[in-house]
């Protein structure tokens, strides 16, 4: 799995044990993943503990648009 910040790409591991314990919140869209950063051949990666699924905010710049009623 890949995260997608700002600052780009972070591989994310996610071990069959954990993807078989979040594998229903691993299908949303917006997922906050708790876990540790390895560095290994100059790569970073997270090895993800727990993952969550995140609501959309409301407002700000993630939030989704508002839909126009035209007629």
């Amino acid at each position: 799995m890949a995260l997608l910040d700002e600052y780009g790409l972070t591989p994310v591991i996610v071990w069959p044990d954990r993807f078989r314990r979040y594998r229903l919140a691993i299908k949303e869209p917006l997922l906050l993943v708790e876990g540790h950063v390895t560095h290994r051949d100059g790569t970073l990666s997270v090895v993800a503990d727990r993952i969550a699924p995140l609501a959309p905010p409301a407002a700000g710049p993630f939030a989704p648009p508002r839909a126009e009623n035209w007629g």
